[in-house]
């Protein structure tokens, strides 16, 4: 992203100014800290794969990239990886930390004490070094070889920290490609997830049937989390529940307050759009409810709508489709 807007710089005649401090940092004056939650093993009845197996996947990318090292600081690829989770996003299961894989060693760049015990040993019966994150610069002045960074993803400053000795190789992150392709436990852990979650969904639905006229948006999102709550394997919403009746229902990822809340009723049409993380797998579901006799309008658009989906997953996307 430096080079395009090193490119943009070119062509409107201005030039980039590197600097060593946020600007942000030196005006916000409470800012709160960065999160530092306990990082835990992810169950290896989940995962499918250990993370010494997928280190050795990553290697063999490497050896074919000619490759040395890729460096990672997407943190959903550095937790699946790893086998790790943390608690430093919201909705997300993911922790701050960067990460260094070789055809020799792995470094993991994280506080130590931030590792349970679990994680501890499963970092280290892969063979996986742990380091602080202010390690890192140091560590990457020293690679030389090649280097793999993913361009769409790196910070300019990862690509400046390398060493003159470093070469650096640009292209997607082999830990990318290799998190898409599931594996079957995965594949079944997905399935098992829209099981569970549909339990709570079906119950909402159950519970709404005889409960519309009394409930606004809020407490119907109450209500769901509740529902989930009773399944052993929930963690957490996936996203914030968007719970939007009505001209609520047509806003882009509306987010319901106590101030914006409005009450359901039975004139016009409610949006669910509800996803849960559960230990096996995270699911995302929206669904369009009608609690009395929907207009012709509404039933012609929601149909066109509905062909749409149904036409879309019979199409073949050939290879190159944008």
């Amino acid at each position: 992203q430096h080079a395009q807007w090193q490119q943009l710089a070119q062509k409107q005649d201005f030039k980039l100014h590197l600097l060593d401090d946020n600007l942000v940092d030196a005006i916000w004056d409470e800012q709160p800290p960065i999160p530092e939650s306990m990082i835990t093993a992810f169950p290896l009845m989940y995962a499918g794969l250990d993370t010494q197996t997928k280190i050795e996947q990553v290697r063999t990318e490497l050896g074919r990239q000619n490759a040395e090292y890729v460096v990672l600081n997407l943190l959903d690829d550095i937790a699946w990886l790893t086998n790790l989770r943390g608690q430093d996003a919201p909705t997300t299961p993911i922790f701050f930390a960067y990460m260094v894989v070789g055809l020799q060693q792995a470094t993991l760049y994280v506080k130590a004490s931030r590792l349970d015990q679990q994680a501890q040993d499963s970092l280290a019966s892969a063979g996986v070094s742990v380091c602080t994150p202010e390690q890192l610069e140091t560590d990457l002045a020293a690679l030389s070889g090649r280097v793999w960074l993913d361009p769409q993803h790196s910070s300019y400053w990862l690509l400046r920290s390398l060493s003159a000795q470093a070469t650096c190789y640009q292209a997607l992150s082999p830990v990318r490609t290799l998190k898409a392709i599931k594996n079957e436990v995965e594949l079944a852990g997905m399935h098992e997830a829209h099981c569970r979650d549909a339990v709570a969904i079906i119950q909402l639905f159950s519970w709404l049937d005889s409960h519309w006229a009394e409930v606004d948006e809020m407490a119907v999102a109450a209500k769901l989390e509740a529902l989930r709550q009773q399944d052993p394997l929930y963690q957490g919403v996936s996203f914030n529940t968007i719970s939007g009746y009505g001209a609520h229902g047509a806003i882009v990822h509306y987010a319901v307050q106590p101030e914006t809340s409005i009450a359901i009723s039975d004139d016009n049409l409610f949006l669910l759009d509800m996803g849960g993380q559960y230990l096996c797998g995270t699911t995302d579901v929206t669904r369009v409810l009608h609690f009395g006799v929907p207009t012709a309008a509404q039933r012609r658009d929601y149909t066109l709508v509905l062909k749409g989906h149904l036409a879309l997953r019979h199409t073949e996307f050939k290879a190159g489709t944008c």
